[in-house]
């Protein structure tokens, strides 16, 4: 009669030729140590990128430079801003000439004002869409106390035809500024 092998033992036949690859775990590890510290950085915590005990210094900021340009992004809050000012902290630890930090701190000091202008153009996006669509919204609260017999007051964001024009604006207007935060980048990745 015929053994019925067990899930374990099944797994352990398909995967008994296979050997870990000491290499790609190591630079698997760097990568996730060099995120971890960008992350931890760019929270506050450390004011120091470089870690003296990696043993693959090139794969670390190589992972670091990554990390930082994907944070390089429009700010939703203006609390965002402050993530900014570590953000420029730790590119700045990636500059050595005296030059390229002049030039960092003047193309960060561009991006600074651009994403204040941004919160800035977005708030005034949202008031002026929302003063536009307000007739519409009278007349759908006049429809639904018509249907119903009662008031309703209606708020643009809770109508979701504002909500999807008001997406569309936005998109318009984020394309825009992304476009200077692409070219940023390309600045940056210069002085690196």
């Amino acid at each position: 009669m015929s053994r019925i092998k067990s899930a374990l033992e099944l797994a352990l036949e398909k995967t008994s030729d296979i050997e870990a690859d000491r290499g790609a775990l190591m630079r698997a590890e760097t990568v996730k140590s060099a995120k971890r510290r960008v992350a931890l950085f760019l929270e506050g915590e450390g004011d120091d990128l470089a870690d003296r005990e990696i043993k693959e210094k090139e794969i670390y900021e190589e992972t670091l430079k990554e990390a930082l340009f994907a944070q390089l992004k429009l700010p939703r809050m203006n609390i965002d801003l402050a993530r900014t000012a570590r953000l420029e902290k730790a590119f700045d630890q990636m500059i050595l000439s005296a030059e390229g930090k002049e030039d960092l701190a003047s193309l960060f000091g561009q991006l600074k004002n651009l994403f204040a202008q941004y919160l800035d153009s977005q708030e005034q996006l949202i008031e002026s869409l929302s003063a536009q669509y307000e007739p519409m919204l009278r007349q759908k609260e006049e429809r639904l106390r018509e249907q119903t017999g009662q008031s309703v007051r209606l708020r643009p964001e809770q109508d979701p035809e504002f909500m999807k024009f008001l997406k569309d604006r936005q998109q318009m207007m984020d394309d825009q500024y992304n476009e200077v935060i692409i070219q940023a980048k390309d600045q940056l990745r210069e002085l690196l």
